[in-house]
């Protein structure tokens, strides 16, 4: 995409923090990462925080993890997440108000899809919220896996899409 520029994130930066801090505000309050959240996320090298810039201001995030650390941490609220070596989780994705509609979204998941074949990953998941699903849906036709609905309610009262597809 002409204009964009991704970049995968794995250090300490104050201003790296701010900024996903600020994209993290999107986020409803029990779901975004505060702080201390985004410094661990960053020096985790396992994770994937891959960020897009347009001419050099921050406007998307997303931070993914190994499938494995993420069932370990969310297995109390969604007990039918499975372990799996090869698969990565899409943890929070966000991409400030003014520039959603489509093309930085599937920029970054773009982004996304390469760093994680890097790493060995096949298959991604994700619980998606506010359509998210919809574009996952479209992006990924024919490589779905899984699809289902659920509530996890120490996350807030929302209707989410567990998905799992190949990369």
């Amino acid at each position: 995409m002409e204009g964009f520029r991704a970049r995968l994130v794995n250090d300490k930066d104050e201003g790296m923090v701010e900024a996903i801090l600020k994209m993290e505000r999107l986020f409803p309050e029990k779901i975004g990462y505060g702080e201390w959240d985004v410094w661990d996320n960053l020096q985790n090298k396992k994770n994937m925080n891959i960020i897009v810039e347009e001419e050099g201001e921050i406007i998307g995030y997303i931070l993914c993890i190994p499938q494995n650390e993420a069932v370990a941490y969310l297995k109390k609220d969604d007990p039918l997440m499975k372990n799996c070596q090869e698969m990565c989780y899409a943890d929070q994705i966000a991409i400030i108000e003014d520039k959603r509609g489509g093309a930085v979204f599937r920029f970054l998941i773009k982004e996304l899809s390469a760093e994680a074949k890097k790493k060995g990953f096949t298959k991604w998941s994700s619980h998606l919220m506010g359509g998210l699903e919809v574009v996952f849906r479209r992006m990924y036709k024919g490589r779905i896996i899984a699809e289902r609905k659920l509530r996890m309610p120490a996350y807030g009262d929302y209707d989410l899409i567990y998905m799992e597809g190949w990369i």
